[in-house]
């Protein structure tokens, strides 16, 4: 597996992985929109929006630190949460 591959060099502290996901996030901000407004039942749980922020969490800090692995956990119990994440260093200390 390669450890280096091209960034997008952004401002700041932003994800370099953005401007590839760009229309995704906005087409899933406007259906999360949509089912707000229609009091429809929105097409993702929180656990689900956890699970793939911990993946990009992880993603990002890889990245930005040569390729550095970062390990994962996920739980189907929200409360567990902060504690997988400290586990496995997607907080900053």
């Amino acid at each position: 597996m390669s450890r280096s591959f091209g960034m997008t060099d952004l401002p700041g502290h932003f994800a370099e992985f953005q401007p590839r996901f760009q229309r995704a996030y906005e087409l899933a901000h406007s259906a999360f929109r949509d089912a707000v407004r229609r009091k429809k039942d929105f097409a993702v749980t929180q656990i689900d929006v956890l699970n793939a922020q911990v993946v990009m969490e992880a993603a990002h800090r890889s990245a930005v630190n040569g390729g550095i692995e970062y390990s994962v956990a996920r739980s189907e119990k929200l409360e567990d949460y902060e504690q997988l994440c400290r586990d496995h260093r997607l907080f900053d200390p």
